[in-house]
């Protein structure tokens, strides 16, 4: 608890000197009162405390009465629900630079502590890749949001640490840009600085730098792949690879672990496009949070037995096309 107080303490030092530049919440009123003040009063003020002007909350609040079965209940109106909503999401954002920080340059507990990672990776501070969240574009942008397997998304490159926690996250891309793109825009002015001597951890999507550890291409690499040979590593590159892909699997366990526990993040949305960005930074404080009150392992077995059940699909997949490849032709 008394590390929440801390974060608490920092998100409302944050906010006083970086966000807030006035009184912006002088009202007395609750409750659906303290909507229509906010809806009658200054847009500025409207914005900053539900990241929206009016005219978009009333047009969004519509849409989820008469398409989603928003309603009022005995005592709370479904104005007020959306409001707190948004209001939540605003509040919890601020402490997204609070939680989700880079990391040290001090070597994780993850790889010193194991002797199949150290001191092989003992540079590596993280291991990051992207994901795709569903999302609802502006009117009129749906094309450059369909990502190549055909939905519409917005395309959030994420770093972790070894231990489940966000250190970066830059969401709000369109779902057809490649992650090399996006991870070139985060490094390029938005925020994500690698030390000088320290590296992450990326997939074969991405290209070999001083700085980004990928895998040896045309090798052996998930375990799904060692698990259907049933063999160890024949050599070299291939026990490279088999480390590897151990050591950067957290980050797709993380982003499992997300979408299993938000599952928000799995259904497209009708919030304002800057509200489904703004909800992927505020879930991944969240998380941050959760994880460091509590390990739960049940977001992660869920998270685990989904990804099985992926890699069995991909791997039967695999089979039936091998089979028919090997069908001699007349």
């Amino acid at each position: 608890m008394a590390t929440i107080s801390i974060l608490v303490g920092c998100a409302a030092w944050w906010a006083v000197n970086h966000v807030i530049k006035g009184p912006c919440h002088t009202t007395a009123l609750k409750g659906e009162q303290w909507v229509d003040e906010l809806l009658t009063g200054s847009h500025r003020r409207f914005r900053n405390q539900l990241r929206m002007l009016p005219s978009t909350f009333n047009s969004l609040l519509a849409t989820l009465q008469s398409k989603y079965s928003l309603s009022s209940s005995r005592y709370v109106s479904a104005k007020e629900k959306l409001a707190t909503f948004l209001f939540v999401i605003a509040s919890l954002l601020l402490l997204y630079p609070v939680v989700v920080t880079l990391p040290s340059k001090d070597i994780p507990y993850e790889i010193h502590s194991n002797p199949k990672m150290y001191p092989f990776f003992e540079h590596c501070v993280g291991a990051l890749d992207g994901t795709h969240i569903r999302a609802t574009p502006p009117p009129g942008f749906a094309k450059p949001f369909r990502n190549r397997k055909g939905y519409v998304s917005q395309n959030v490159v994420a770093a972790c640490s070894f231990d489940l926690r966000f250190v970066y996250v830059l969401a709000g891309w369109e779902g057809a840009a490649s992650d090399g793109r996006v991870l070139s825009d985060a490094l390029l002015g938005k925020g994500f600085e690698i030390p000088e001597g320290k590296m992450y951890l990326g997939d074969a999507g991405y290209s070999l730098k001083t700085n980004l550890l990928t895998p040896y291409r045309g090798v052996r690499y998930h375990l799904r792949e060692w698990a259907a040979g049933n063999q160890r590593p024949q050599n070299a590159r291939e026990l490279y690879n088999l480390r590897h892909y151990q050591q950067r699997n957290c980050i797709e366990r993380v982003f499992g672990v997300l979408k299993k526990r938000f599952k928000i993040l799995e259904y497209p949305s009708e919030y304002p496009f800057t509200t489904q960005v703004d909800l992927v930074y505020t879930l991944c404080a969240l998380h941050n949070i959760v994880m460091e009150l509590e390990y739960d392992r049940h977001f992660l077995q869920m998270a685990d037995k989904a990804k099985k059940k992926r890699d069995q699909l991909q791997k039967r997949r695999a089979n039936r096309h091998r089979r028919m490849s090997n069908v001699p032709t007349e």
